[in-house]
């Protein structure tokens, strides 16, 4: 079963046993934990807005182990998305992420005065990053290219 096997079921009435049924079908453990968090504020929305009591997903055990990832890109995957990508804003935002490293956020909600030009680098402050503490990125020449071509639309 999928989701799609409960889509004509009152929202009140899907069960932990149905949820736990499709997650456990799922092929990807991963996969299962973000599908099960969409349900989950699926059903925080429900709840709030009055459609359902409870939300079948609570208290549900994680598939997957919250070890670090190991899968990276190779160089022929980075030029293939290096290569797709447009000259607008996404594309800079890929390419920054390819050359910099960065979390995807990071670098999407860079604001320029966060960019310190003189010294190549950005410095993003402790609430903008994973481990709450400061950071610093230096910059190639290439990704100072990037923020130039960009420096009219960036915050």
């Amino acid at each position: 079963m999928t989701w799609k096997g409960l889509h004509k079921r009152p929202v009140d009435a899907v069960t932990r046993m149905d949820v736990v049924g499709v997650i456990d079908a799922l092929p990807h453990k991963v996969a299962a934990d973000r599908a099960r968090t969409a349900l989950s504020a699926f059903y925080s929305w429900t709840i709030e807005a009055g459609y359902a009591e409870a939300n079948p997903t609570a208290n549900g055990a994680s598939r997957a182990k919250n070890g670090s990832r190991t899968r990276v890109l190779s160089e022929a995957e980075l030029v293939e998305v290096w290569r797709a990508c447009l000259a607008d804003d996404y594309g800079a935002v890929v390419k920054l992420l390819v050359l910099s490293g960065q979390r995807r956020n990071e670098m999407a909600d860079l604001a320029w005065s966060e960019i310190d030009e003189a010294k190549r680098q950005i410095n993003l402050p402790a609430d903008r990053v994973k481990n709450k503490r400061p950071h610093i990125v230096p910059l190639s020449a290439e990704a100072v290219a990037i923020l130039e071509g960009h420096a009219a639309r960036w915050p």
